[in-house]
């Protein structure tokens, strides 16, 4: 019988006309089903269940099941199933990316000032609807195709030391392709990379001067990107705050870090610190771009009480408002009597100063980093225009509400000031002073900068002189620093030439020999002062005929109380000009002929050559000297060397002691020159003509000839040697040591490979870093890559086995060795590949050079021979 599949066939056909008709309403406005739609019932809802229909609950079937499950719209389509928006033939897409529907368009596919900052090429047709709106209202247009516009770029040369290494060093250009770190000289010189890159749609052109576009968002202008902390993740321009803001702001990044500041300003990270700014009951709180402003703690140093912060720092006064502002109104905190609150409080005068409005505070009455250089007392009261600004933007405070005393002596101690952040808090921070009363963390930037606290201390007996007795004599303790016998002083207590870049605490005191030596040849002295009486020099007479004009004219000291021009007839005859600035402790004793014993430390007897006759002490000179002299020797010829010493045999080294210049040296043939080097007598050869472990880590050309002291006395040592000499260890010829990134750590000849080796070493460079790779290759951090060899001739010669060449045979492919420049960079160079593990350029010359790169990608199914 047919008739239950008649109606079956009509039930269904009923079903879809009324669907149909039900539809162009729903699609209009996903508006609700009809009120009173026909009811359709079946029993047999199994063979009508496919078919959709509006909801059939309660429409009075009993003992029949509804006929729809869910109400049909009109559905953009997925991406399985199809594009869903189609503008002027551009196919928009749909809006399945994670950033659909946010007001931006984030597909990378258009250009316009409502493009989302980051574009991430999964994006392409994801963001239908953002994108759409704004093609259709002109903010954003369709990208060119790169290969319409590739020959209107001048893409340059490849001059770049980065050129040809797959990604675009080219600050003009931007993408997934762009090296992570872009600077301006690379600027037209990465043109293979960035040519090929740009056709694959791996980076944008922005332009010939991206950098000083100006960019305007929101109503605010957050001008170009030039400043040199661009590009960094962080904003960096002072008018912002929030969590993505760079720690340190300088007024220099203002208006000057768009990318960055955009990117975080969009993501709600950051905000005009202007926004942020309040006054209240009279009191301009400022704003909010202290580090730790909206931490629920008033870090303002205007303000005391139990909402203040336990530390208080002069920079944050006036930018943290929000806090301090809540506090003081909920009366946690309350202004400290005399702080200068409010402009009101203060009388600017007026604008009479010739340096009015400058942009400077000219009234010596204010101090900060908005106060000019020099102060002149004729101007107090009259810059009020500069001096309000500043002192309302809290770039100046008026002086003596923070900070404090400057250069106060006792004993012969200079105490200094109180700049320290933790000055006045009644303990002394400075550590070059020890006792019950010194802070439990001593940093070297406090030394010398918390005055009141260290100078009451120290005359109540709670803190005294680390190391130093009541005479003044110093105790040097002994070598357990790290940095102990490198040459250079590391104990933070004394200060000179001869003192380490980079001073810790934790070395007061452990670095005995280098600072003995050292503090014995004059070379530096204990901070503040030379920590002796003025009794322990003989200072001789005034019959120098410079005498008692205010400087000293004694060639036996040096510092900032020291005349111009020295002679040796004045040594030990400007006494009372000398003794006065020695007890200021504006100069220091230097030694030399002249310097009396007790300035002298001569150390001990234990040299193998003490005690028989000649003085083998290297710091010394003159008849009375050994021939050969050893570093080893130093403080440990004691009798022989204060015996001539005392007869004027001998006398510090550094000719007689006067400045210690000296003119032509010339040794072995080497012209050594004079000793007219910034850098001269600070343990290291500074000259760039000389390598090795005595040599400085940076060599400026401008030494070049200048440092003979220093060079000599290494040259002797045998701890320097020409930077042209050759150097061959285990059969590998290193060559010389005149690379321009010569002992910068790295090995730079490109023959080698390994962790100490950078990644970039060119063939300019073979044979021309020796002293690099030739440390590094007896470290173990650098080898020879297979098949490179060991000579400058590019011949294998006679010596240790080399690395023999892997016998790299896959599949009867002979992917050959690892000679080639981007050898090990986990992307195949060989052009005989091709695949999703190739490099982005590739060169012939590296056909069969990049063996453990292409099989790695080779067997991982990347690439395939071609």
């Amino acid at each position: 019988m047919q008739l239950p599949a008649l109606m079956r066939t009509l039930a269904a056909a009923l079903a879809a006309f009324f669907m149909l008709q039900a539809l162009p309403a729903l699609a209009a406005g996903n508006a609700a089903p009809p009120s009173d739609p026909m009811v359709l019932c079946t029993s047999m809802s199994d063979n009508l269940a496919p078919h959709a229909f509006p909801s059939a609950s309660g429409l009075g079937c009993p003992d029949l099941t509804k006929l729809a499950k869910t109400p049909p719209r009109a559905q953009k389509k997925s991406p399985k199933t199809g594009t869903f928006l189609v503008i002027d033939g551009i196919e928009f897409g749909d809006d399945s990316s994670s950033w659909s529907n946010d007001g931006e368009c984030d597909d990378p596919r258009f250009t316009g000032e409502n493009m989302a900052v980051e574009l991430l090429a999964e994006d392409a047709k994801h963001d239908a609807t953002d994108c759409s709106t704004l093609y259709q209202s002109g903010a954003i247009t369709l990208k060119p195709d790169p290969k319409d516009i590739v020959d209107q770029i001048d893409f340059g040369d490849n001059s770049s030391q980065w050129s040809d290494d797959g990604e675009c060093d080219d600050p003009r250009f931007n993408g997934e392709g762009s090296a992570d770190t872009l600077i301006d000289e690379d600027m037209a010189h990465d043109a293979n990379d960035c040519r090929t890159l740009f056709l694959a749609g791996k980076v944008d052109y922005l332009g010939d001067d991206p950098d000083m576009t100006v960019v305007e968002y929101d109503g605010i202008t957050f001008g170009d990107n030039t400043s040199q902390w661009k590009n960094d993740g962080e904003c960096d321009d002072p008018r912002f705050a929030g969590e993505g803001m760079a720690q340190v702001l300088v007024e220099d990044d203002r208006e000057h870090d768009a990318a960055d500041c955009l990117s975080l300003y969009k993501s709600g990270s950051i905000q005009l610190a202007s926004n942020t700014g309040t006054q209240q009951t009279g009191i301009d709180f400022g704003d909010d771009t202290s580090t730790w402003n909206n931490d629920g703690e008033c870090d303002d140093p205007r303000f005391e009480g139990d909402g203040a912060a336990s530390v208080l720092l002069d920079e944050d006064l006036g930018h943290d408002a929000t806090d301090c502002r809540t506090l003081y109104q909920n009366g946690s905190i309350t202004l400290k009597s005399g702080s200068g609150n409010t402009p009101s409080d203060i009388d600017f005068g007026d604008d009479t100063s010739s340096w009015a409005n400058d942009g400077e505070c000219d009234d010596p009455r204010f101090a900060g980093e908005g106060s000019a250089e020099v102060l002149l007392d004729e101007d107090k009261g009259h810059d009020a225009t500069d001096c309000r600004t500043l002192y309302q933007s809290g770039d100046i405070y008026l002086a003596g509400t923070q900070g404090g005393g400057a250069g106060q002596v006792y004993d012969n101690i200079d105490f200094g000031d109180d700049s320290s952040q933790w000055s006045n808090d009644g303990e002394c921070d400075d550590p070059r002073f020890t006792g019950e009363g010194s802070a439990e963390i001593l940093l070297d930037d406090d030394k010398g900068h918390d005055a009141t606290d260290c100078l009451s201390l120290y005359q109540a007996g709670k803190v005294a002189l680390l190391g130093v007795d009541a005479d003044g004599n110093v105790d040097f303790g002994d070598d357990s620093s790290s940095w102990s016998k490198d040459g250079q002083c590391d104990d933070p207590r004394f200060e000179g030439v001869g003192m380490a870049e980079t001073l810790l605490a934790d070395d007061a005191m452990h670095d005995a020999t280098d600072c003995r030596v050292l503090y014995n040849s004059g070379s530096i002295h204990l901070a503040g002062g030379n920590g002796s009486s003025s009794g322990g020099v003989d200072f001789g007479d005034d019959t120098s005929t410079w005498s008692k004009d205010g400087e000293c004219d004694d060639p036996r000291f040096a510092g900032d109380g020291m005349a111009s021009t020295l002679l040796q007839d004045d040594a030990m005859h400007d006494a009372s000009d000398c003794q006065t600035l020695y007890d200021a402790g504006k100069i220091h004793l230097v030694g030399g002929q002249g310097a009396t014993p007790g300035s002298v430390e001569f150390g001990d007897d234990s040299s193998s050559w003490s005690n028989d006759g000649e003085c083998d002490d290297p710091r010394f000179e003159g008849e009375g000297m050994a021939t050969v002299l050893l570093d080893e020797d130093m403080n440990h010829d004691a009798t022989d060397c204060s015996s001539l010493y005392n007869a004027g045999k001998i006398h510090l080294a550094g000719n007689g002691g006067t400045s210690g210049t000296v003119t032509n040296v010339e040794i072995d043939g080497i012209q050594f020159g004079d000793n007219t080097s910034d850098y001269a007598d600070n343990g290291e050869c500074d000259d760039p003509l000389f390598a090795g472990e005595g040599a400085a880590s940076v060599l400026l050309d401008a030494d070049r000839g200048h440092d003979a002291n220093d060079c000599v006395s290494l040259y002797q040592q045998g701890r320097i040697h020409l930077a042209s000499d050759k150097i061959e260890i285990d059969g590998i010829q290193f060559g010389d040591n005149t690379s321009t990134w010569a002992n910068d750590g790295e090995c730079d000849d490109s023959r080698f490979t390994g962790d100490g080796a950078f990644d970039g070493g060119t063939n300019d460079h073979v044979g021309h870093d020796a002293e690099d790779c030739s440390s590094n290759y007896q470290a173990g951090t650098v080898t020879l890559k297979a098949g490179a060899s060991p000579t400058l001739d590019g011949t294998m010669a006679e010596g240790p086995a080399q690395p023999a060449a892997p016998a790299n045979v896959i599949d009867g492919i002979d992917f050959g060795d690892n000679t080639a420049l981007w050898s090990n960079d986990g992307e195949c160079d060989d052009p005989r590949f091709e695949g999703t593990g190739m490099a982005a350029s590739v060169d012939e010359a590296d056909s069969g050079h990049d063996a453990t790169d292409c099989m790695a990608a080779y067997q991982a199914g990347t690439i395939t021979a071609k």
